[in-house]
């Protein structure tokens, strides 16, 4: 008759150990997020929150670019504009100069 063996049985004392490894790691992470959150905090103490300034809108006179000799009609429902001269300003807006609109 054969004999049976029996697996040894390996890592043992690391099976043993696993959880309270686990706990430690778990910890460990615990700990960085609450320092990671504290110095975060800490940077931002003196940060003063975004404040809209009430004065009037205005738009820039500055006049960055401009196209001679050119002619551009935008239709819409009711009719439509023709213009000449579109000219680009530094707010990033451009302008048809000498428009007309009819309908």
């Amino acid at each position: 008759m054969e004999e049976i063996r029996r697996k040894r049985a390996v890592a043992i004392g690391l099976r043993a150990q696993l959880p309270l490894i686990t706990r430690i790691v778990a910890l460990f992470v615990l700990i960085a997020g609450v320092v990671f959150v504290a110095v975060s905090y800490y940077r931002l103490r003196n940060n003063k929150p975004f404040m809209m300034a009430s004065k009037a809108t205005e738009l820039s006179k500055e006049e960055t670019g401009r196209v001679e000799g050119s002619e551009q009609k935008i239709t819409k429902a009711a009719g439509f504009i023709s213009g000449c001269a579109p000219r680009a300003t530094s707010h990033s807006r451009t302008d048809i100069m000498n428009s007309r609109t009819s309908t």
